[in-house]
């Protein structure tokens, strides 16, 4: 309040006001300061950021990944917007979502090549495994045989695609995936 009458900067002490909120665990004081920085245009992305951080810590994925988007649309190209938005469209199963944003991600130079591929592979096996509870087992033998060949020594990738194709009833390729990886 002493910011706000002596600096006579309103989204400056906006900040300082939704901090200190936070700071002494008025998530409701906090979410108000926060949500008041979406109507002023130089102060909305940190808006979005303080609320992102509240929905997180509260545990509301829904409203995280709203906001994550919202993040998103406004900074593509910050690297904590990215893998935040990552993190909650793998939570909500969204995997082509995520599979875009690993690209993205790549793209930037915010994942290393060998993580990425990593995390493509276990998104595609998200997929088959999706896939295959929902009965489609051609696509998901597709994303399983593509995790492995992405990544042929991640055993996971490994295993679903080498299970699949013994459901497929091809058990003798399943036993040359096992013996090559």
């Amino acid at each position: 309040k002493k910011a706000e009458k002596l600096l006579n900067e309103p989204p400056l002490t906006l900040l300082l006001q939704a901090q200190a909120a936070q700071l002494n665990g008025d998530e409701d004081a906090a979410n108000r300061y926060f949500s008041a920085m979406l109507e002023r245009p130089e102060m909305s992305f940190l808006g979005v950021r303080g609320l992102l951080t509240q929905a997180i810590k509260q545990g509301n994925t829904e409203n995280a990944l709203s906001l994550a988007r919202r993040a998103y649309v406004q900074q593509p190209k910050t690297e904590w917007v990215l893998l935040a938005l990552f993190d909650l469209e793998c939570r909500a199963g969204h995997w082509d979502a995520a599979l875009n944003l690993l690209t993205a991600g790549t793209k930037q130079g915010f994942l290393p090549p060998d993580r990425a591929r990593k995390l493509r592979a276990s998104l595609w096996l998200a997929q088959s495994q999706k896939e295959a509870n929902g009965g489609d087992k051609s696509t998901a033998l597709y994303h399983a045989r593509r995790a492995h060949e992405l990544a042929p020594g991640f055993v996971p990738a490994t295993e679903i695609y080498a299970r699949q194709l013994i459901d497929g009833g091809k058990a003798r390729v399943a036993v040359k995936v096992i013996e090559r990886t």
